[in-house]
């Protein structure tokens, strides 16, 4: 197991969307969004707006991966994710609410409950 993911399960990872994602650098994250498409060991995950978010060093099987998941990784510099675990979401779950959440979460609450 690689340290990045050793990481992810030893800390804590905030909820995030695209918007926050530069906020996070260097540390552990959850970030959920609709699956598109795989190209070499990245997946390609959009958000509810069709935003791309890159997550890299993908070892899942792709089979598995479909509609909405949620993936805990290391924010890189370049605003991507390295892969690390992820969550299986069903196909009932609302992610232009859940996004509309996030950013009421990590603005007008930031100071009651985040810390970046």
């Amino acid at each position: 197991m690689s340290e990045e993911v050793k990481a992810v399960h030893r800390e804590p990872h905030p909820f995030i969307g695209i918007h926050q994602i530069h906020n996070f650098v260097g540390k552990p994250v959850a970030f959920v969004g609709k699956v598109d498409r795989f190209e070499d060991n990245n997946m390609i995950m959009k958000t509810a707006e069709d935003k791309e978010v890159k997550i890299i060093k993908f070892r899942g099987d792709q089979n598995k991966m479909h509609n909405v998941i949620e993936v805990r990784g290391i924010v890189n510099k370049d605003d991507t994710i390295s892969y690390g675990e992820f969550t299986q979401y069903d196909n009932e779950f609302d992610l232009t609410t859940y996004e509309s959440m996030l950013e009421y979460y990590h603005g007008m609450c930031r100071d009651l409950c985040i810390r970046s």
